[in-house]
Order: structure tokens, then sequence, then C-alpha cells
């Protein structure tokens, strides 16, 4: 795995129930849960690009402008474009933002 790489694992609980937990790969090697509850320690405004990664996958994003944000998943290679609103902050792991299909503005990614 790479840094910023993303794997699940299932965890077995009683009675059957199982959970899956996502781990992120860090640069040195570690792994460490992906959960929504730790704080954002760093942020950037997106400019959306077609070829370019971010510089860092998000563990969040909003927008300033609603509109719909075209993006690959850390995860996945297809892009996938969705319709968002202006005030939440969305919990989704994005490695790149592309301007085709794009119509949102004021993008933040957090991580």
């Amino acid at each position: 795995m790479a840094a910023g790489d993303i794997t699940t694992v299932t965890l077995r609980g009683a009675v059957g129930e199982n959970y899956d937990l996502a781990l992120i790969e860090l640069a040195d090697g570690r792994r460490v849960a992906a959960t929504a509850d730790l704080p954002a320690t760093r942020g950037l405004a997106i400019t959306p690009d077609d070829s370019s990664d971010l510089p860092f996958v998000t563990r969040y994003l909003s927008v300033g402008q609603a509109g719909n944000v075209a993006l690959i998943y850390a995860g996945d290679d297809d892009p996938v474009t969705l319709s968002l609103a202006v005030g939440p902050l969305y919990n989704f792991a994005v490695k790149r933002v592309l301007a085709t299909g794009t119509t949102a503005d004021d993008i933040v990614g957090l991580a």
C-alpha cells in the first residue's frame, strides 16, 4: 500500500454481526483507523483538475457554492459526480476533484 491508500478490514462481533473498519496507510507505513470524530489537521482550497491528484487524501469536503462535484474516491479509480449543498462537511476520502462535471465552487478539502 502507498500513503493515502485505504483498505477495509472486517471485525467480527457478537451473534454474527460484522463491522467494516477503514484503515488509511500513512507515509511511514503505519495504518490508522479512518474515523469521522478525529479533527482535521490540514486543509486546502481545491482547484478541480482532470489529471492531477490532490496533495493528500481528504477526510472531508465542503463547498461554498452548491453544485455538482465530480470526484474520485481514494479507494477507486472511477469518477463519481455528486450534488453537494452549502453547509455540511461531507465525510469523503477523495484523491482527485475533476474539472469536467464540477459546477460547485469554493471547494475545500480537509484531512
